[in-house]
């Protein structure tokens, strides 16, 4: 059923048309920060510092697309259903991305890859009565935000592996008259973003045969992996958003901050060159912090113009090493595990802390949330791998070489009554 929104007069000014994102920015705003790649939302939200496949890897760094040249050649992702947000009913959202890359350094002589990535995740605010001074409904109206990103990366290095990329966003406002005779609204709120990043990585073991038998012996079949990999980006770098008459609104610039330790174990199938990942686990640790010269709730109010320096009130040691969070930085950590490139499981979570403000704007207390994440998915390639070396089949050969098709269900904010739910497809192509 659609909500009723009153309205003050027929003119129906921007103002007024604007009135629930004015009521409440941050949510009109939640689609430059809400993450879109439900793997990453599993694992607490993070992603930017461990390279990666995935085809929203850019959402959280530009500079994943530059290795994502190395590790495959195109990978798209979509929602089969829109994310019920919050549980509430009345908002949802989706996305779809696709990335796309190439490793020219058998072509250059020199280690170089590149991608280039492109995005459109949307927020569906609902469907609103529209009343006039009497009270009376004029018409609903459908509400909704979107972003469309396009963004690039170049990896570069052999032992140490550095990057860097940059995205282009256009944030855009929109509606949908659905019935009623509502006056046209010229022009509506939008705002162009900058996105930029970097990431290293570094591997800690070799893909020789590392692992030894009973007797002291090198398993030939057996390798073990080890990489870490510190990444930082600067999110949402662009104009205010203008709500008609009142003041402009700071889009939230943010910056992200982190590191990821990775370790695998691969397996040779026996009278094969073809090896499966038998297990890769990892774990991450990210700090964000909200770049506005300001923050909702807090004893900086969003009244003051411009925004803090890279790092914002970041400090490495104690938010990224420690992992602790504070009332202007949120933690946010995670784990993964896949098991034979089969299986995926994800756990994480994140916290932050809210100052209260009373009489006189004096602090009276800090709130903390605290939240967890979790997630599950399958994927084709470990499949495909081992029906490729135990049959003669052309199609396997071809499969298992060059697809791998990925299904993941991810929960935000679990076990509360804010519980939501993504679901996506994705496909990733390499081998070209």
């Amino acid at each position: 059923m659609p909500s009723s929104v009153p309205l003050v007069g027929r003119g129906f000014p921007l103002l007024l048309f604007l009135a629930f994102f004015a009521a409440a920015p941050a949510q009109a705003q939640a689609v430059l920060t809400v993450s879109p790649s439900p793997p990453k939302t599993a694992m607490g939200g993070l992603g930017v510092a461990v390279p990666t496949t995935d085809a929203h890897g850019f959402f959280y760094n530009p500079a994943h697309l530059g290795p994502f040249g190395r590790e495959a050649n195109l990978a798209v992702r979509a929602y089969p259903t829109s994310a019920n947000w919050l549980s509430t009913g009345d908002l949802s959202t989706r996305s779809t991305a696709l990335s796309a890359g190439y490793d020219f350094s058998p072509q250059l002589g020199v280690p170089l890859s590149a991608g280039v990535g492109y995005a459109r995740s949307s927020f569906d605010l609902g469907t609103h009565e529209r009343r006039n001074a009497q009270n009376e409904v004029v018409g609903t109206v459908e509400l909704g935000d979107r972003t469309d990103a396009f963004s690039v990366g170049v990896g570069f290095g052999q032992l140490v592996n550095g990057s860097a990329g940059a995205t282009l966003k256009r944030f855009q406002i929109g509606r949908e008259v659905v019935s009623g005779d509502i006056p046209a609204v010229s022009s509506l709120p939008s705002a162009n973003l900058l996105d930029v990043g970097a990431l290293v990585s570094v591997p800690l073991v070799g893909r020789g045969p590392t692992v030894t038998g009973l007797d002291g012996a090198l398993d030939e079949r057996l390798a073990l992996g080890a990489e870490a990999a510190l990444g930082y980006a600067a999110l949402n770098i662009g104009d205010e958003l203008q709500y008609g008459e009142r003041p402009a609104d700071p889009l939230p610039r943010t910056a992200r901050l982190g590191y990821g330790l990775t370790a695998s174990l691969d397996y040779a199938l026996g009278g094969t060159d073809r090896r499966v990942r038998l297990a890769e686990i990892g774990v991450s640790v990210e700090a964000e912090d909200d770049l506005r010269d300001c923050y909702v709730g807090g004893s900086r109010p969003c009244d003051r113009d411009g925004y803090q320096g890279p790092l914002g009130d970041i400090a490495p040691l104690d938010h990224v090493v420690a992992m602790h969070s504070s009332k202007q930085v949120t933690r946010r950590r995670g784990v993964r595990f896949d098991l034979a490139e089969t299986l995926q499981i994800r756990r994480g979570g994140f916290r932050r802390q809210y100052p209260s403000l009373g009489e006189g704007g004096a602090e009276v207390q800090t709130r903390v949330q605290q939240e967890a994440t979790r997630g599950w998915g399958v994927r084709t390639e470990g499949t495909l791998t081992l029906l490729a070396a135990r049959t003669e089949t052309p199609a396997f050969d071809v499969l298992a070489e060059h697809a791998d098709l990925r299904y993941f269900h991810a929960t935000n904010f679990a076990g509360s009554d804010r519980e939501t739910t993504f679901h996506s497809l994705s496909l990733v192509v390499r081998g070209f």
